[in-house]
């Protein structure tokens, strides 16, 4: 049993944002332009070099996937092939928590929000990025 978000999130979607086949830098250059506080992302990548990934939002790390303990936020996880470190990661943002969801469900994140400055999306790590989907999204207030 697996846990994804509520399929009505799609009826919260506003502006989209698509990258494809993309590095770190030319990806966070363009999250750049990105501006807002509630966002709905799938993000595909894959470890390059090293062993770890970060996903910064305001200033903080909300996802990180630390290769040395096979972990996301000092949670222990092993995708299905082992051997590769390609993860599919499905995030939900609101202007006081982050959910999280690895893998199509197989495992979920939830944490609450904490600024440290007003910098948007970020991501960090020597990366190839295969995809990410990003959408603004609207108040249900």
């Amino acid at each position: 049993m697996y846990s994804n978000p509520a399929r009505e999130i799609a009826l919260l979607h506003n502006k989209k944002y698509e990258w494809g086949n993309t590095t770190v830098s030319e990806l966070n250059k363009s999250l750049e332009n990105v501006k807002g506080d509630l966002f709905h992302g799938i993000l595909d990548f894959e470890l390059d070099k090293g062993l770890g990934m970060e996903l910064h939002y305001k200033g903080e790390p909300i996802i990180y996937y630390d290769g040395n303990y096979n972990s996301f936020n000092h949670i222990n996880y092993i995708n299905d092939d082992p051997k590769k470190f390609r993860f599919k990661v499905e995030f939900i943002i609101d202007r006081t928590s982050i959910e999280a969801y690895i893998d199509n469900g197989k495992l979920s994140i939830s944490n609450s929000l904490k600024y440290t400055n007003n910098e948007g999306l970020k991501l960090l790590g020597d990366l190839k990025i295969h995809s990410l989907e990003l959408y603004e999204l609207k108040s249900i207030w």
